[in-house]
């Protein structure tokens, strides 16, 4: 389903994780994506060592992620569902990981794609979710 104005919530944990990536595991939720790819949309994400990011176009040429907190004593070992509340409007992109609060207005982003789908995505782990609601 394809959608503009989307609200993502739920609970997810990491249930499992490569013992030896070549990269830290995440996983995170893409508001109006158009692939699975980090440039194909609007991706709010949660590393293993606790650090909540975003990604953004840099330079109209490609995308970094955007550091914008860590929970505080996140262990992905520990069987603790962390709360997520993600949300695209006309207005803002506002972001809930845990205690990681963050807002962005869309006149600050430097791309916005208009639409696409939600997209649940993870590297180098698999994950478990409950408690998800979505409002469009």
């Amino acid at each position: 389903v394809i959608v503009r104005n989307v609200r993502v919530k739920g609970e997810f944990r990491f249930s499992s994780r490569l013992s030896n990536p070549p990269y830290p595991a995440w996983t995170g939720i893409m508001l109006r994506s158009q692939g699975y790819f980090a440039n194909s949309g609007h991706l709010a994400l949660l590393r293993e060592n606790g650090v909540v990011a975003l990604t953004q176009e840099v330079n109209g040429r490609h995308h970094e992620d955007v550091e914008i907190g860590r929970i505080e004593g996140f262990d992905p070992a520990r069987d603790e569902f962390v709360p997520f509340d993600i949300a695209i409007d006309e207005k803002a992109w506002t972001i809930q990981i845990g205690s990681i609060k963050h807002e962005r207005k869309i006149s600050e982003l430097p791309y916005v794609f208009s639409e696409g789908r939600i997209i649940v995505e993870g590297q180098f782990c698999w994950v478990c979710m409950r408690k998800l609601d979505i409002t469009a």
